[in-house]
């Protein structure tokens, strides 16, 4: 039940809040035809990457039987909205950015901190 709950609500209103936010801005800069480009490779660009993680470590033998890597599940848009930010700070003409009001840090690794605080 609390995966269902975390999935459903909790991974999915998060990923819509910050898509809204992200994607907007980058929509109205690149234009609604590119921008469904641009997520359409992100899509493919970050389910490759995660199947070649996969693989990897079936390679180097991370975690158990091939069965084990080919099954397991992965939730959400994240990847896609992560590829956003990358994009959004790249484009962003502000040297630095808050980090939840704490402290500041170059915008170009912005999003790299974000995900190193939130993991």
């Amino acid at each position: 039940a609390t995966a269902i709950f975390r999935s459903v609500y909790y991974c999915r209103s998060f990923n819509m809040m910050s898509t809204l936010a992200i994607a907007g801005n980058l929509e109205s800069e690149l234009g609604t035809l590119w921008m469904a480009f641009t997520t359409l490779w992100s899509v493919f660009l970050c389910g490759a990457f995660y199947v070649a993680i996969q693989w990897l470590a079936f390679a180097l033998e991370i975690g158990g039987s091939f069965e084990e890597h080919l099954y397991t599940q992965a939730v959400g848009f994240s990847g896609v909205i992560f590829c956003f930010a990358v994009m959004e700070s790249f484009k962003s003409a502000q040297p630095n950015r808050s980090v939840f009001g704490l402290f500041l840090v170059p915008t170009k690794i912005y999003p790299w901190v974000l995900l190193v605080v939130l993991q």
